[in-house]
């Protein structure tokens, strides 16, 4: 069997290292070239379908998290909106402009948002089986999907189901990100951090016209006047907290997400690396699935539409791994 298949050289404990073993000067050559075994073509046995999804988009959207990130969304982006249409009234093309492009990152995380809910990670079919008997003994099996988990794959509890390329569940999408729907994801999350500081910003410069209107009455150039009831300075201070939460804790997660795609690795991968990292070992731990940082991001990132790259069950590799080398069930 080719490289890419079940066989490969595995670092041997210090107790045990012989000629083979891979010595530190071996680690730092083979991460220093990259040599991408790209993914074989061996069946996967799932096609995507209405089944993959699990719920209408009705029943994704329909829960507390999204209805909640909705309507963070919706509070700054009707606060920024109105405090725009005085603060900068559209009877400019640089004012139209403006507020175009903060509507469009509204829109922005609405799509997202949606896409990432419905389309889903990529749920393993019930009852999976490899397409060969020998790849059986190298992956693990899920008791309570009654089928083994496909390469990179773990069981969610919250889903039911095991997910492809599992990274999290997120309760603000109502699913877990995982392979098809991650670029969705981190869309969605830079979207909202973008539009959270645009928004802030047009309410900030319109609060602050809006507090000082008498001097502006009086030593102004003329500009537009914004007015402020207290119902609207109330709820355009709410909302600037909002934005301000939003960029604090969703650029955090951002960041996260990007440094994962950047190694080509989930949440849940680096925990595994980690461990098999604390291991007693005459040499590190080699990852299977990072590919160069260019590579990286276009395995996750690379298409227009969003669409994933492969069909989430074999991956590209690096050598001297396989596509085992992190299944569970596989030694580490």
């Amino acid at each position: 069997m080719s490289d890419d298949g079940l066989h490969q050289r595995k670092p041997e404990t210090s107790g045990e290292r012989g000629d083979n073993a891979l010595s530190s000067e071996e680690i730092e050559k083979i991460y220093s070239e990259y040599e991408v075994v790209e993914a074989p073509d061996w069946e996967s046995g799932i096609e995507r379908g209405k089944d993959d999804f699990g719920k209408t988009m009705s029943r994704r959207l329909l829960h507390w998290g999204p209805i909640i990130a909705m309507a963070i969304t919706l509070s700054i982006g009707i606060s920024a909106t109105y405090l725009h249409l005085q603060w900068w009234p559209l009877n400019s093309v640089g004012s139209f402009l403006h507020l175009s492009l903060f509507l469009l990152f509204n829109y922005l995380v609405f799509s997202n948002l949606a896409q990432s809910a419905f389309i889903g990670p990529g749920y393993v079919p019930l009852a999976w089986s490899p397409p060969s008997v020998e790849f059986t003994s190298h992956l693990q099996y899920c008791a309570v999907c009654e089928g083994y988990k496909v390469p990179r794959s773990h069981h969610c509890s919250t889903c039911g189901r095991c997910v492809m390329k599992m990274d999290h569940h997120c309760p603000w999408i109502n699913n877990c990100v995982g392979h098809r729907n991650h670029a969705y994801f981190i869309r969605f999350l830079a979207a909202a951090v973008a539009g959270c500081i645009h928004g802030a910003m047009i309410i900030s410069l319109a609060l602050y016209r809006g507090l000082f209107r008498a001097w502006y009455i009086q030593y102004g150039s003329g500009e537009p006047e914004v007015i402020l009831t207290v119902y609207t300075f109330i709820m355009s201070v709410f909302a600037f907290g909002l934005a301000l939460g939003v960029i604090v804790a969703v650029g955090f997660l951002l960041i996260v997400q990007l440094k994962g795609v950047w190694k080509n690795r989930t949440g849940i991968e680096d925990y595994i690396v980690d461990k098999a990292n604390s291991y007693e070992r005459s040499s590190e731990f080699l990852y299977p699935y990072d590919l160069g940082w260019k590579r990286n991001v276009r395995e996750v990132l690379g298409t227009w539409n969003g669409l994933p790259v492969g069909n989430g069950v074999w991956w590209p590799i690096r050598r001297p791994t396989s596509q085992f080398s992190l299944s569970v069930s596989a030694p580490l």
